[in-house]
């Protein structure tokens, strides 16, 4: 009987969060989280003699076309201390594919479920700082999380490391089950850009996310110096894959948990793909390119939720969260894209202080 109330309780909130987001995703035509982003697109190629066990869809020398969208979240300002984003659909397409990867900085997330996620939203619409001193007492490995993923003046997106965070099942031709987490890194795997020093930083609490003293940089600083980097010749990252083998006694809680990171030394990252972006498209495009991880191949899966407070859970939610990219489609279908975001900062615009 709990298991059958609880199923019922997390269908409820989470329809009801997504409700809830859509209209206002629909109201404003931006998107939830990463409404600040530039879009580009070429092609993706598995690698040709993968170290992970045979896969029906990541076969070797395979290649796909691909769209990349970067973004920094959520504050529409790239100069601003905040998490960037990597969303990689294996498509050149606004919505179908099939493979859909979404990606942010650091290995961990800022909530694991869908309670936390309703929290989070909670605190973030009472205005975030200095709601979120509480939250942080509450939940200190949410503190953790969000030192380790925001980044300051990042010189390119290129040369950032992007985290699925959540596992997905990982359907293998032997059969074993096992789980799967992505990351896209940059060509020369070298160090990631923009991580703060904190004994620097003005607004050293991690959740001001203001922008430093006598900042001068366009606003759009990071999406202009993608697109002319784009333009001067490819752009090339790694995307690799981290494998989890199911073992007699793995517990749900930490398998399955965003804010659990899996051990290098038994857990490697493989070389699964080389992703070449060649061309950026344009902002009406970016608008209308959808990326949701409901875009899985046969031979990858969500695990099913238990209850709202089960790991599980947050990916159920991200998946019904498909319903909120449509409705901000069908707005701008509507109404028209939004503006894009101006280079000047108006007075009285965001400070910490």
């Amino acid at each position: 009987m709990k298991a059958f109330v609880d199923r019922w309780v997390l269908f409820f909130t989470a329809w009801g969060a997504v409700a809830v987001i859509g209209w206002r995703s629909f109201r404003s035509r931006l998107r939830m989280s990463h409404k600040n982003g530039i879009l580009a697109a070429g092609r993706i190629r598995i690698v040709d003699a993968p170290a992970f066990p045979e896969h029906d869809f990541f076969r070797p020398g395979a290649e796909f076309p691909c769209r990349l969208r970067h973004a920094s979240i959520s504050y529409l300002d790239d100069a601003m201390l905040v998490v960037r984003a990597a969303s990689l659909k294996f498509a050149d397409t606004r919505f179908e594919s099939p493979l859909d990867l979404l990606m942010n900085n650091g290995q961990t997330s800022f909530f694991w479920d869908v309670t936390s996620f309703m929290g989070f939203g909670s605190v973030t619409n009472q205005g975030r700082d200095p709601h979120f001193v509480k939250w942080m007492e509450d939940y200190p490995l949410t503190r953790k999380s969000l030192l380790e993923s925001v980044r300051r003046d990042p010189s390119t997106f290129a040369q950032l490391y992007y985290y699925s965070q959540t596992p997905f099942e990982f359907r293998a031709r032997d059969g074993r089950p096992r789980f799967v987490k992505f990351r896209l890194i940059p060509e020369d795997r070298g160090k990631e850009d923009g991580l703060p020093n904190w004994d620097e930083e003005p607004w050293n609490t991690g959740w001001t996310q203001g922008l430093l003293p006598g900042e001068t940089r366009s606003r759009n600083y990071l999406k202009d110096e993608y697109r002319e980097r784009v333009a001067r010749g490819p752009v090339t990252y790694h995307l690799q894959l981290q494998l989890h083998e199911q073992r007699p006694g793995d517990s749900r809680d930490t398998l399955l948990s965003c804010m659990v990171v899996w051990d290098e030394a038994t857990h490697p990252w493989m070389d699964l793909a080389t992703v070449t972006i060649d061309r950026t498209l344009s902002y009406d495009e970016e608008e209308r390119t959808l990326f949701t991880i409901g875009n899985l191949p046969p031979s990858m899966g969500i695990t099913p939720a238990r209850s709202v407070d089960d790991p599980a859970s947050l990916n159920y939610l991200r998946l019904r969260g498909g319903w909120i990219r449509r409705a901000r489609l069908f707005a701008i279908r509507l109404f028209g894209a939004p503006p894009p975001i101006p280079n000047e900062r108006t007075p009285g615009y965001f400070n910490p202080v």
